[in-house]
């Protein structure tokens, strides 16, 4: 599937699988996130309690993984 993604400035098109699993901007937290206290923590947490997915400690060889984050200085 193609999708539009902001990069930098600008927006690009990229191809992803399409069983690719998109998170929409505001999923299941309304449209602002307070920064984290601890960022290591959060992400630890993220990591072992991912969105929608079996947790990556049970990710089999054959899988390929994307660990994406958000950057908050564009829309």
């Amino acid at each position: 599937m193609k999708v539009n993604l902001v990069f930098g400035s600008e927006w690009t098109q990229v191809e992803l699988p399409d069983d690719a699993k998109l998170v929409k901007p505001g999923f299941g937290f309304g449209s602002r996130l307070k920064a984290a206290e601890n960022q290591r923590k959060v992400v630890e947490d993220a990591i072992r309690n991912p969105l929608d997915i079996d947790p990556l400690s049970e990710a089999k060889p054959s899988w390929r993984v994307t660990i994406a984050f958000d950057d908050p200085t564009v829309p």
